[in-house]
């Protein structure tokens, strides 16, 4: 005996459209029984959805959205402040990545008889200091649609939300989207207005902030009025944001010569006092008016002239967006020179640098960035033989550069040939990035060697010896001197000595290899008799070296050998161990043993894409002959080549 088959009720518009947001995607169609078909084809037309076979489309996500408000409220029957919240933030949390949300239908919908913003406020403060990300966003995006708004619940509600975050939410979603409700709403205008500069307080900056920026869109005289009041009032922060409304004044390109002249005289005595609290918001003011208002020019001109890093590190923040302005963008150049005081600490502020040097670079401006960087290196390069740290401050101009061989041995050229240490340590460190990226051989710039007399080759000559390391840019460098002009009088001695008794010595097979390849393509006669001459003296000079007997004395006992080397493996091993164990890391993740593979996968998107193979990256530097046989001597060698001066002998 079987008992009676169980046949579900048909599902309404609203349960289909809040079965398909419970499956957090955004899908605006659904499968329908023939029952179902049947049931919603006698519903009054509505053009929220439609039939198209055995499936029910959805005209958008928004009217999906009405719809599962609309079945969530229907069957809401909780009264109290949290419910319809709690309810409407578990609804966000399932539709985040969507662009709208069911959950502000829903506080629409409950807004008819609760005071929404009131209540939202009461929740944040009994939050616990969690921070209600998803309870703004979706207040915010309601806020368009509730049918009244009182300016005591909205101050209630921002102070509550800019006290969670502990911090400014300006440009947070919700004040987006407070903006153009304040400027619709009039009336709404007016009395926040006259609540924030009634009761100014730090937990209702950013409201002041929101309604001063709707006021300055439908009335820029008023604003500009008010501003002015606040900046010289007695009031910390309403100064502080009313300063910060002035930045966006001097922002627009539509200002009067008469509202120019209001706004000199509010930033003046903050730009002429270095020791104000807003005198870093001044100099911003300043600067978001480049290129076309010149915002106190004297006083600014003069902070620049003496370092003010207020005013230098406001300078380089908008030197993008001024560069975007400019037309040609080599205009921009003197505002870059400006930045040159900026140090290796500032390295976001160096980071915009980077990018306008960058573009300098695409524009033919190669010469200025050239020498922009060297002047820059002069100043704050570090002059360690071979650091490279610097790059890490200018990454898209040192890619740039790396890319364009010729303007690379540019700059190299033109660090090696400064009197100063540090531009040629810099391009030791250069170099030294360019070989760890694979980069090849970097030749001198010829229109500057031409230029050299006897003494500048020597100069130049040592200068690499001392700077440079690598034995690909030390060879690439050195064989460049052929190049130049009238190369058989002036630097054939000199690239003889060089490979022979420096180079040669150091690197023996990396110079034997590279001068046998460069001899194949080599055309001039007494240039191949150079290349031939020098290959025989290596040769036989290293033949003589491997004559020698083996000093067995000199060698150290095979015990102690392997005593020291056990002794250096336990020790690098509990170095190894005490890292890991100190690494915040491995304290983090959770180590997987594994034996061994050719790759790698891990979960995108809830779905395992496919493995991505390993391979071998290995590279490989010699060691000058010099640093293991005689280190002290190498390191005096070096350092007499690093210090020698033009003219000396």
């Amino acid at each position: 005996m079987s008992g009676p088959s169980i046949n579900p009720a048909p599902r309404t518009p609203g349960q289909l459209a809040l079965e398909l947001h419970r499956a957090r995607n955004s899908n605006l169609e659904i499968e329908v029984s023939a029952s179902e078909i049947t049931n919603l084809t006698a519903l009054p037309a509505d053009e929220a959805y439609k039939i198209e076979g055995n499936k029910l489309v959805f005209a958008s996500l928004d009217e999906r959205n009405r719809l599962t408000a609309t079945e969530i409220f229907a069957g809401f029957t909780d009264d109290g402040a949290t419910g319809y919240l709690v309810t409407a933030d578990s609804l966000m949390q399932d539709e985040l990545l969507h662009p709208v949300h069911a959950a502000a239908r829903l506080v629409v919908l409950c807004g008819v008889n609760r005071d929404v913003l009131l209540d939202a406020a009461a929740v944040i403060q009994s939050s616990g200091g969690k921070r209600p990300y998803g309870l703004a966003t979706m207040i915010g995006e309601a806020l368009a649609e509730l049918p009244a708004i009182s300016a005591n619940s909205l101050s209630a509600f921002c102070a509550a939300l800019q006290q969670s975050y502990d911090g400014s939410m300006i440009a947070s979603p919700f004040f987006e989207r407070l903006v153009p409700v304040l400027i619709a709403r009039s009336d709404l205008r007016a009395e926040v207005l006259e609540i924030c500069a009634l009761a100014p307080n730090s937990t209702s900056s950013d409201l002041h902030r929101a309604v001063l920026f709707a006021l300055g869109c439908v009335d820029t005289p008023s604003v500009l009025h008010r501003v002015s009041t606040g900046v010289r009032g007695n009031y910390p922060v309403t100064r502080e944001v009313c300063m910060w409304m002035v930045g966006r004044l001097c922002a627009r390109r539509d200002l009067t010569g008469e509202q120019v002249r209001e706004i000199d005289g509010l930033l003046e005595p903050y730009l002429a006092d270095a020791d104000n609290e807003l005198h870093s918001v001044a100099c911003q003011n300043v600067v978001y008016g480049l290129p076309d208002y010149q915002f106190c020019h004297e006083t600014w001109r003069r902070l620049i002239a003496a370092r003010d890093m207020a005013a230098v590190k406001a300078l380089a923040s908008g030197l993008f967006t001024i560069s975007r302005s400019l037309e040609p963008l080599e205009t921009i150049l003197p505002l870059v020179n400006d930045c040159l005081s900026l140090g290796t600490e500032e390295d976001h502020e160096l980071g915009r640098v980077d990018h306008v040097l960058c573009l300098l670079l695409g524009k033919s401006a190669v010469e200025q960035v050239i020498g922009w960087f060297t002047r820059w290196i002069r100043e704050h390069g570090s002059g360690v033989f071979c650091d490279s740290d610097f790059v890490k401050l200018f990454p898209q101009t040192v890619h740039w550069l790396m890319g364009e061989p010729d303007t690379f041995g540019k700059l190299i050229t033109s660090c090696l040939l400064d009197d100063e240490r540090n531009p040629a340590a810099a391009a030791g460190g250069l170099l030294s990035h360019a070989v760890a990226h694979d980069k090849p051989g970097v030749s001198l710039d010829m229109s500057a060697v031409d230029l050299l007399d006897a003494q500048g080759l020597f100069f130049l000559c040592r200068r690499i010896l001392g700077f440079v390391l690598q034995e690909r840019q030390l060879l690439s460098l050195t064989l460049s001197f052929l190049r130049t002009s009238n190369a058989k009088e002036r630097t054939f001695e000199l690239v003889r000595d060089a490979l022979v008794n420096e180079i040669g010595y150091d690197y023996p097979e990396p110079t034997l290899g590279t001068l046998a390849t460069y001899r194949q393509s080599c055309a001039d006669q007494g240039e191949a008799a150079l290349l031939d001459e020098i290959v025989r003296v290596i040769g036989e000079n290293e033949a003589s070296l491997s004559a020698l007997p083996v000093a067995n004395e000199l060698m150290p006992p095979a015990r102690l050998s392997r005593s020291f080397a056990v002794a250096r493996a336990k020790a690098m091993d509990r170095a190894m161990r005490d890292a890991r164990n100190e690494s915040v890391w491995a304290q983090l993740v959770h180590r997987v043993p594994v034996k061994g593979g050719t790759g790698f996968f891990r979960m995108v998107d809830g779905a395992y894409p496919a493995v991505t193979k390993m391979t071998t990256q290995s590279v490989t530097t010699a060691l000058p002959r010099r640093d293991v046989l005689d280190p002290v001597g190498q390191v005096h060698r070096r350092l007499i080549f690093q210090t020698t001066r033009r003219g000396s002998k």
